[in-house]
């Protein structure tokens, strides 16, 4: 009540007041910087492994397993994600916010350089990487025909992936999808 009566008593000077306030915030708004892709730090942690040959079952057991549970008492894990195909195993270890994920990422890698000797000899060595959100994928294209679904991943492969590769700007293109995979999540906490 007494802000109404104070901008009745002087209206010139909440005028004046309101002005000031829409120029403070218009000089403001174009002062903000803008980044199509800002630098943001998420706290993640991949693991990817390969083992030529391998089944689905046989990969998950022998390779994913002992991966999830090396990493799984790295300090401030938050949860752990992680994704099996035939041939491949991917770990993904996502930490606390407030993580310096450099160390992190340290304490991944000599997780799982100490069970190198309990995995497959086939299996290639694990890679360690940061999550960085300038490599994510720009465009993503799915390939559907009434082709055999070997047919059409060979198609996709050797022909589309190639050629997407050549595209000017592409740094490079994956093909995926094709086969049978397992995907588990599992949450400290």
């Amino acid at each position: 009540m007494w802000l109404t009566w104070l901008a009745l008593k002087y209206p010139i000077t909440t005028q004046m007041a309101s002005v000031a306030v829409f120029v403070l915030g218009m000089v403001s708004f174009f002062q903000l910087p803008i980044d199509m892709l800002p630098d943001i730090q998420i706290p993640s942690v991949t693991t990817s492994a390969f083992y030529t040959g391998a089944g689905l079952l046989d990969m998950e057991q022998s390779v994913t397993v002992p991966i999830e549970r090396a990493v799984s008492s790295t300090n401030d894990v938050d949860y752990i994600s992680s994704r099996t195909r035939e041939g491949s195993s991917q770990v993904r270890i996502f930490f606390n916010w407030d993580t310096d994920i450099n160390i992190g990422m340290v304490d991944v890698i000599q997780k799982v350089n100490r069970i190198m000797n309990q995995l497959p000899i086939e299996v290639s060595n694990p890679v360690v990487s940061k999550f960085d959100i300038t490599n994510m994928p720009v465009i993503s294209v799915a390939v559907s025909s009434d082709m055999d679904e070997r047919d059409l991943y060979d198609l996709a492969y050797n022909i589309i992936e190639p050629q997407l590769e050549h595209l000017s700007g592409v740094a490079y293109a994956q093909c995926t999808g094709y086969g049978r995979e397992n995907k588990r999540d599992s949450y400290n906490g």
